[in-house]
Parts: structure tokens; sequence; C-alpha cells
């Protein structure tokens, strides 16, 4: 047999034939060889157990290090307890603990020593220099709790001499090796991670060392992605080996005598994979699964400690917020306590005058004055502190104590109607940029897998600079995507119209004289009509305590030009009582009765082409202004709804541009408004209207200050006003700004006004108008947004609704599509998706553009939307009424009693009022259907209407009855209504919406009043606009119906009552057309929309009530933007008299 020094013999014993055999002499894998007769002694199977253990160590090796389960670590009363648990280390020996154990801080302290040199070089024991950073407070000292194996002789047995020699008792040894763990403390320093804009404080320690640990790694090999890491030779040899024989289960931080915190995280990695693959992913700057997990669980472990007990809410430990409160409570206990000790000596000081007290009882008024202040002033902030003080909660984490986030993690939200945008953004604080995704619950442990080799979240950076802000993106599991966020053109406000001001002025003599003056301004026609007259009357009942709120948006134009627009509302307006009608019965003993108004709807809107201290002297800047108000009056139950519209071009002629001030811009000019003014009533035109002429004012603009903040007033030439000592003046500024529009009046009056400056320009003598003595009445107070109102905020929906009700009171559906566009104009999705979360808790997670650019993309463009048409004829019209009834209230058995007939499916593109389908086609489909001529009902419903949507329904019922002209006579006012849901018998799943026209037989219906325009022009005026009129440009109707010399053009409105010219409207025709001189043949201009047939023939009536000529030529032009009526007859002449 050879022996063990004999290899060749060796190898020759294994047998192997095909290969070159290596046995090294020393290999730890030696076992014995049991053969009959073996002399077995002590060593020989000390050897077996070498032989086994190292096998076992080995196979330790090639699964892996780290804790396999348990060896928790805890602290309490100065001991450091840890739990059962089994760990395998770096070396594969086994750290196996059966029953927790506590161990002495005080003794692990004074035992400790630095961790031999192992892992990267940013990692060092205590003794090493810090590199750049912070290495936390003065005297912190931060420890490794480890793990390490332990073995020992135990018991007592007897040794009987030795073999051959002594067979008696000669001495005593331990019979067993036992197997623990040793406990330790390493020492070590790593610098930590700072911030140069937010100071880091001690609530900010643990994480910001579990930061430092997990960026140094210890046991991971340095990153060969560098120039001269690919160019090394270590990319040919294989992996090595993390030669340490401990397990790392957590950190410790002390101060002094004080233990701060343990983290057990930070350090402990669970054994999942091979040495081997952990080398290469460190190698390739990696992130092993073990060291991710771990950064996860290190914060997620760290997030629980931030939750109040009771209720489990997130709850900062650092809110900034709850300092604030305790501040305020403080000042008001200050106060108060002040309040008190200034009463006490008030009354000491009384006590002592005594009746000298009495003299001087004004001057202990201002003392009395000073205490009743202070004691308002502590009642505010007590009135504060009782209602929460719910102030924003902004950086929540970072107030928690959150410096950086792991790649990838989870938050707390609340689920509900809002989004969770807004709650995550306070989260994470104005550093971070965040995108949101709406994912099912299974796509999201996808995503974090995903995170695993990205960097950490720093929540700091972007605080340190803005530009550098991290991206993240935050998954809801089940989320409901709202609407993406676009960028908003312009400003958001909101708005608030004080009409306290209506009061300022009632008394003042002065005021008497202010409409005859704007007479005068505007010429010979009086610049108030009827209905302004009426409504102005109607203004003495207004309570002027109540007032309007709404929204508004300003927009900067390129060009240096501006536009704003305006909605508001206020549902009661007021109330008081008026005598009842005769033979009323509602009326009270006294005949009065409840009279009750309200205002759905104001709106504003103003476009000024073109800055007006931007230009020169002699040029034009044109603007535009609309203003419409919708009323309703309640009485007896009734409500009656009116519509008012105020429009017009405007002129802004510059006569001079110059300095007012070394910081004040001004301008004087003349300025020219050319209102049209148009009332309604139950949403159809008052025909009573009458022309509004045009006004003509000589005006100063003034403009101090930029757009951050600065004011602007403009004075009006007009005595009345100066006596008044009024001029309008609008002032901002402030974060977020604060704007006030409204009048300001002079304390002295000034008896005469001298307007020097509009021919000699602005001097000494007109200092006056840059004073800002006197009382400031604000109108309009805008407070600045900081962002576009999200799409299910109340306060856009308001707007929208008072949007949709002005079009229906004023009878213009484009208003609603152009008054929308104007206040909410669509904006390409540049924002984050708004989200609403339905589970309590999201994923966030460092974005990837490369994967989530696919699952975060905006809503489409475009959605269609389909709506079935229905059709039912009624012969027997006594049942309108319990089929109304019916329908209304969706009484399912009633509706079964009628035979609904469909008549076709329309498509609607978004919001459009217009199906896609062709005229033609919609028509043929509903001659098939064979309706009766008249309309009895009509009903329209959408089963699951969009965000925004739902009110522009009723208009596209209306558009369908238009292109059914000629089958369908148009239907009453009330005829048609939305309902809130499908009819039992109608509804369908599979459509968006419905649609129900009932027909009828012919019905009492009341005489169908039309306005016509007739207009005699001086033939070179129509020579000008003739062109204009081929082009089909409305600048030609504006200028053909806009007042002005009558010898240049004059203007008359008759009725038509059924189509008919009543004799009373020919006569007035005939004595009207008395005046022209050569008269030419008749032209016709007319809105496109309105039915060409009933126009002509309203046309050829006025023509031959005048014995005059047609052929002058028919223009259809696209008027709905304008006012009753929109149709004309145009006589060229001559000459006027």
């Amino acid at each position: 047999m050879p022996n063990d020094k004999d290899t060749q013999a060796l190898a020759a014993a294994a047998g192997v034939q095909d290969g070159v055999a290596r046995i090294e002499q020393g290999t730890p894998l030696t076992r014995l060889h049991y053969f009959d007769g073996k002399f077995l002694r002590a060593d020989a199977l000390t050897l077996e157990q070498d032989y086994h253990r190292k096998l076992v160590q080995l196979s330790n090796l090639a699964g892996g290090w780290g804790v396999v389960h348990g060896l928790g670590i805890s602290l309490a009363q100065g001991q450091l307890a840890l739990s059962p648990g089994l760990a395998i280390t770096p070396t594969g020996s086994t750290v196996l603990l059966n029953q927790g154990f506590s161990a002495s801080l005080a003794e692990l302290i004074a035992a400790a020593q630095p961790a031999p040199t192992h892992g990267q070089d940013d990692f060092a024991d205590c003794d090493c220099s810090a590199g750049p950073g912070d290495e936390g407070s003065a005297g912190e000292t931060y420890y490794e709790i480890t793990v390490g194996p332990l073995q020992g002789l135990c018991g007592n047995e007897e040794v009987y001499g030795k073999l051959c020699e002594d067979a008696c008792v000669t001495d005593t040894q331990r019979p067993y090796w036992r197997e623990g763990l040793v406990l330790r403390l390493r020492p070590f320093s790593l610098p930590l991670p700072t911030s140069s804009s937010q100071p880091l404080a001690a609530i900010h320690e643990r994480n910001r060392l579990a930061s430092a640990y997990f960026k140094a790694e210890p046991w991971l090999r340095a990153s060969l992605l560098s120039a001269s890491g690919l160019s090394g030779p270590l990319w040919c040899n294989p992996a090595s080996l993390y030669n340490w024989d401990e397990v790392p289960i957590g950190l410790l931080a002390r101060q002094g005598d004080s233990i701060r915190f343990i983290d057990a995280w930070s350090a402990r990695r669970e054994r999942m994979d091979s040495q081997a693959r952990g080398y290469w992913q460190g190698r390739m700057r990696m992130r092993p699964w073990n060291v991710f997990l771990a950064q996860i669980l290190q914060f997620q472990c760290q997030l629980s400690g931030v939750f109040k007990p009771e209720s489990g809410d997130f709850d900062p430990l650092d809110d900034d917020c709850r300092r604030l409160r305790e501040l305020l409570l403080d000042t008001r206990r200050q106060l108060e306590l002040a309040r008190q000790h200034y009463a006490e000596g008030n009354q000491q000081i009384l006590s002592m005058l005594g009746e000298e007290s009495v003299k001087i009882d004004s001057a202990l008024k201002k003392l009395k004055q000073s205490d009743k202040q202070l004691g308002h002033l502590a009642e505010q902030l007590g009135d504060g502190n009782e209602a929460g003080m719910a102030l924003p909660k902004q950086r929540m984490l970072l107030g928690a104590g959150f410096v950086e986030l792991p790649p990838a993690g989870y938050l707390p939200v609340q689920p509900g109607k809002q989004p969770v945008n807004e709650q995550l953004q306070r989260m994470f604080g104005e550093g971070v940029l965040l995108h949101f995704c709406a994912a099912r619950p299974d796509f999201i442990p996808h995503e974090v897998e995903a995170a695993q080799h990205m960097e950490r979240i720093s929540l700091t950076r972007g605080l340190d600079n803005p530009n550098q802000k991290e991206e993240v993106e935050i998954f809801v599991p089940n989320g409901e995507v709202l609407a993406a966020q676009g960028q908003a053109d312009g400003l958001y406000w909101f708005a608030d119209i004080d009409l306290k001001f209506m009061d300022a002025f009632k008394v003042d003599k002065a005021a008497s004289a202010l409409n005859g003056e704007l007479k005068e301004a505007a010429g010979a026609a009086p610049i108030y009509s009827k209905r302004m007259q009426s409504m102005a009357s109607q203004a003495e009942a207004v309570d002027t305590q109540t007032g309007l709120s709404g929204l508004a948006r300003s927009r900067c134009k390129d060009n240096g030009g501006a536009e704003f627009t305006l909605i508001c509302q206020q549902k009661v307006l007021f109330s008081r009582s008026v005598a009842a009608p005769k033979g009323s019965t509602a009326g009270g003993a006294d005949g009065q009765i409840e009279m009750c108004a309200g205002l759905p709807g104001f709106y504003l809107g103003l476009d000024i082409d073109s800055d007006p201290f931007a230009r020169r002297e002699g040029e034009i800047v044109g603007g535009d202004f609309e203003a419409r108000l919708g009323m309703s009056l309640t009485l007896e139950q009734q409500e009656r709804v009116f519509g008012y519209t105020l429009q017009g071009p405007a002129r802004l002629r510059i006569e001079s541009v110059f300095r007012a001030a070394a910081d004040v811009d001004a301008v004087a000019g003349e300025l020219s408004l050319f209102p049209q003014m148009l009332a309604f009533k139950q949403g159809e035109a008052d025909p009573d209207d009458e022309p509004d002429q045009p006004i003509t004012l000589a005006v100063l603009l003034f403009r101090q200050g930029d757009a951050g903040q600065g004011r602007v007033w403009i004075e009006i030439d007009l005595p009345a006003v100066q006596r008044l000592g009024l001029r309008g003046e609008a002032n901002w500024g402030g974060q977020p700004r604060l704007a006030e529009v409204g009048l300001r009046r002079r304390l002295a009056a000034r008896e005469q006004y001298q307007a020097t400056h509009y021919a000699s320009g602005y001097t000494a003598g007109q200092q006056r108008m840059l004073d800002e003595d006197g009382v400031f009445a604000p109108i309009l107070t805008l407070r600045e947004m900081a962002a576009l109102p999200a799409a299910e905020s109340p306060l856009r929906l308001d707007a929208l609704n008072a949007i949709a009700t002005l079009a229906d009171y004023t009878a213009n559906p484009a208003f609603l599509a152009r008054a929308k566009a104007r206040l909410f104009p669509n904006v390409q999705a540049s924002g984050p998706l708004l989200v609403r979360a339905s589970e309590p808790w999201v994923m966030f997670r460092r974005r990837r553009h490369s994967s989530c650019d696919s699952c975060c993309t905006a809503a489409p463009a475009s959605t269609v939307e389909a709506f079935q048409t229905w059709h039912l004829q009624l012969e027997d019209l006594g049942q309108l009424a319990a089929l109304s009834e019916a329908i209304d209230q969706n009484d399912v058995a009633a509706l079964k009693g009628y035979k609904f007939k469909r008549v076709n499916i329309l498509h609607y593109l978004d919001e459009s009022q217009t199906p896609i389908e062709l005229q033609q086609s919609v028509r043929a489909d509903w001659k098939k259907a064979k309706p009766a001529p008249n309309v009895l009902l009509g009903r329209v419903w959408e089963s699951a209407p969009r965000t925004g949507q739902g009110w522009q329904n009723h208009y596209r019922l209306r558009r369908l009855v238009g292109w059914l002209d000629g089958l369908l006579q148009p239907p009453q006012r009330d005829t048609i209504h939305a309902l809130p849901r499908a009819p039992g018998p109608l509804d369908d799943s599979q459509f968006d919406g419905g649609m129900l026209l009932v027909t009828g037989g012919k019905i009492p219906t009341e005489p169908v009043v039309t306005l016509h325009r007739v207009i005699l022009v001086q033939q070179e005026i129509y020579a000008r606009v003739q062109a204009q009129l081929k082009a089909k440009d409305t600048k030609a109707w504006v200028e053909l119906t806009t007042p002005i010399s009558p010898k240049l053009l004059r203007e008359l409105t008759v009725k038509f009552i059924d189509g008919q010219l009543p004799a009373a409207e020919a006569a007035a025709l005939t004595t009207f057309a008395a005046a022209a001189v050569g008269m030419d043949d008749a032209v016709l201009v007319r809105d496109s929309a309105l039915p060409a047939a009933q126009m002509q023939a309203e046309h050829e009536a006025i023509i031959k009530a005048l014995d005059a000529a047609g052929g002058g030529g028919n223009f259809d032009l696209n008027l709905a933007n304008f006012g009753q009526p929109r149709v004309a007859t145009l006589f060229p002449v001559e000459g006027l008299n």
C-alpha cells in the first residue's frame, strides 16, 4: 500500500486513466478508511469529525452567507437582546442560537474592537480618518452588531489510563464540544450624506447612517466600470471570497453614555445568493437582491415608527406645522397674559386717581381700546387653534427623518374621492418630481424588481439644486385615472365681487349728474336704454352684503396684449316682499308675497390687442369686451329667467405717451366704446330691444410697478366723475399675488377739473393724479391660484355650470363653447396624471424612462360617444302630461305601455354638439320614422357623463331638431330637458346615452315673433363693405350695425308675426324709408344658421312694402356671436334727409 507521500501511488489508486490526477497532501477533505483490524485512536475520530465539519462549511460557501432566519435584535434597559436564529458566515461557519439571550451593552462596548480589514476602502474602523461628508454629531460612535461562531469543551469525564499501560483512572477530560456564537460590537466610521439647503438634525441620523452604510456596502467588490477597470485583468480572473467569519445583524449609534438608536436592516443581509454572484454584481455595479431587499425593509421599518399608535395615521415627528401651531398657541397665551396685566393696571390707575379720573377719561379710552384690540387678537388666535389650524404639511418624509429613500418602497395613502397626487407631493416635498401611474396590483411586484440596481432617491438634492430634482414614479394599485394635468397658459385666480361699493355713492348728489354727462359724451342719443334703466331701478333692492364668487383667468399675449375672463355666481342675490298680483291668493294679510332673485351667472371677457404703454402717439389700440348676466326671479313658486348681454369692440386712440413720475408711465387718449346690449326673457330675445349708441371718452391711463407688484389706474374726463372724486384702479402684489380692482374716491373735492394735459402735456399742476389719498373700495378681489383647477374640483364645475346657464338664458349655444375655451383652453397633458386611490397604499420607485413612458402616457386626445335616438308619435295629446311625468319619474311600468321606436345611432366627438354623421343620412332615417310635425317633448340622457360633460347634451338634441327643419316645427321653450338617467325601457349599457323626441299633431302655440333689421346706408359706405360681404367677413356686419352719423346710416327693426309683416310695422317702415334719396336694389344679409327660405320671404315682404327693387344680392355670414336680429335688408341710398 502506498504511504501518504507517494503521489503516484495515490493517483493510481484513484483509478484515473483519462487525465492528470491531483490529490493534495494537506487537503482538509481527508477521512478514515475503515477495515477490520484497524486501530482507532482519538486523533483518528477527530480527523473524521473535521472532515464532515469541513464538508459542511464548504457546502455553506456554495450557498452564500447571511442570516437564514431569526437573530433579531432589540434594546431594553441597557441590555441588547438577541432572538433565536441561524446564520452562515462568509467563511461558511454556522452560527446557531436555539434560545434568545441578552447581553449587557456596557460589557459589549467595553470589549468592542475594530473588525479586521475587509470589504471596500470607504468602510473603515473608528480610528481611520473620515472622508468628505459629515460623520455625525460630536462624540458619536457607530457600531456594527455582529455574531460569529464559537465552540467550547464542556462536561467532565474520567480518563482510564492509556491503552495497554494502565487501566486505572489517571485523569479527567471534557468529553463534548459545543458550538454557539459570540456577540460583538465593531466600531466604525463613515461619511454621512449632507445637504446645503436643509438643516439636518438628530432625527435624520438613522437614515443618514443607513444611506452611508448602503453606499459603502463592505462586502461588495469595487466596480470595474471605469476606464482603468475595463482595461484591467480582473475580468479574466475568477471570483474571490469575502473572508470574514462574522455576520452583521444591525447597527448601533451611541453618544456619550446614551444609546441613540439601533437599526437592524442597515447591516443585516439575508442568505439568498452565492458569493460568486455577489462578487460579479459588485464588479458590474449591480445590486444583489438581499442588499436591495435590506434597503426596502430598512425604510419600511423606520417608516412604521412614525405612525400614530392609536389611529395608524402618518405623523412625522419633526412637523413644521406642529411647531407653528405651538408658536401661535404660545403667542396667544402671552397676549392674554399681557391683556390681563393691562386691565389690572388700568383699574389701579382709576382707583388711585379717584374723582380726578373723570378729567383724564379721554386718555384712558385709548388704553381701553388697546386692551380690546389685544383681547380681539387673542380670540382670533384661539379660534384658529380650535379650528385645528389645518395648515398643509410639506416635506413630511423629510420631517420624519428621511434624507434618502430606497430605489423602491411602499407608502400609505388615504383612499377617497380626491386624487392621491397632493398627498404624495406633501410627503416627498418640492425637491422631487412625481409621475403617477395606475396599475393592477399584480403588475406592481415586477416594477419593484425593476428597481433592484437603481440608485437611492435623495429628498434634498432637488432642494439644494432645483435643476437636479429626483424623478419618482408612483404606482397606484387599482387606481382610477381622472385626468392628465396640463400646463395652463396664463394664471388662474379665485375671484370675489364685493357689492358693498353700491352703497358708497347712493346719497352723493354729484352722482345724479353723471347720467346726463354720459349722454352728452355719447352724442344726442341716450346711452341708457329702457332695459338698463329697469335694471338700475332693481339695484336698490340688492343685498350688498352678499357678494359673488367664482373663477378668473388672465393671459398675456405674445404681442404685449392681454386677455381676462371672469365667471361668478350667487344663488340668492336678494329677497324682498312685494304686492301680490290681483286675483292671487298667495299673499298674506298685508297682501304681500315673497320675491327671491338669484344670479346664477355673471361673465366678463376682456381683450386688449397690444400694450398701450408701448405704443406711439397717433396709434390705435383695439380690444373687445363681452359681459353676460343671468338672473332668475321666483314669485309664487314660479320662476322666470332673464339674460342680458353687453358686448362690442373698443378703440383707444393714443394722443400722448409720457412719464408722469420716475416710476409711473402714462397714456392720454380717446376711448371709444361700441356697446350692443340685448335682453332675453325665458331664453327668447326681447322684441323691445333698442340700439345702443357709441361712447367716446377722454381718458388718462397710469401704470406703476411690474408684473410682481404694481398698480394701474384710469382717470375719465367727465366733470361729474371728477366732482365725485372717482377713478378706476387695479393693484396687485404679494406671493401668491393678491389683486384688487375697484374705485378710489379722493377725500378732497375738486371744484373744477382741469384737463390741460390733453393740450400741452402733463404738468406739475396735475400731480394730484398720482396721489393715493382717499378711500379705495375694492369691487373685484383676485387671489392667485397655484395651478389649473382640477377637473373634478367644485370651483371648476361651478364655473362650467354658470357658463352653461348663461348660454341657456341668452339663447346662444355658441357662447358655451367660446367661454369654456377661454376659461379652460385645451392644453396638452404635460403634468402628472390625476389618480384616485382605491387601496390604502402605493408603491414608489425611481423613475425608469424606458419602461414608464409606455404605462404613463396621456389619455387619448379624442373620444367618441354613441347616442341612440328614439321616437314616439303621440296620437292622443291628452296623454302628454302623463307621459312626461312617467319619463321624468322613470315609471317603468307606465312606460311599457308606449311603443317607442329606435330611429338611429348618432356619434359625437369629444364635447361636440354636432354628430359626425351626415345630415342627409340623419334626415333620411327620420323620414322613415314618419314623425308628426310638432315636437311635444324632448329628453336626452347620458349613462356615465365624463368629468366636465353633461350640460351640452340638451344642445345636442336641439341641434338634431334643427337638422330636421322641414320635418319638425321648432319646439316651444321648456320642451327639451336632460334626464339624470335613462328611462327604463330605453336603457342600454352598450351606448353612452340616448335622445327621445315625442311628436304629435298641431297644438295651440303662441305667435312666433321674428325680428328683421332694415338699414339705409350711404352708397360709399356700402361700396366699402361690399368686398367684405363677398368674402364672408363679419367685420362688414359690425360696421353696418354700428351706429354712426344719422346722415350716413340709419336702422329700423321690424317685427314679423308668424312670418307676416303687420300693417303697423309696414306703415312704420314706409315712414322710415321716406328719408331715403335714390334707393338702390335691396341686399339681404343673414346669419348662415337661420332658415334661408323664411329670411328670403321676409326680405321680399319688406321690398314689397316699400315698392322697391330687389336683386342686390344675398350674403350669408357666420353671425352666431352677435346679438339679435342677425338678418338685415340693406338699401344703398344716395343720401338721407
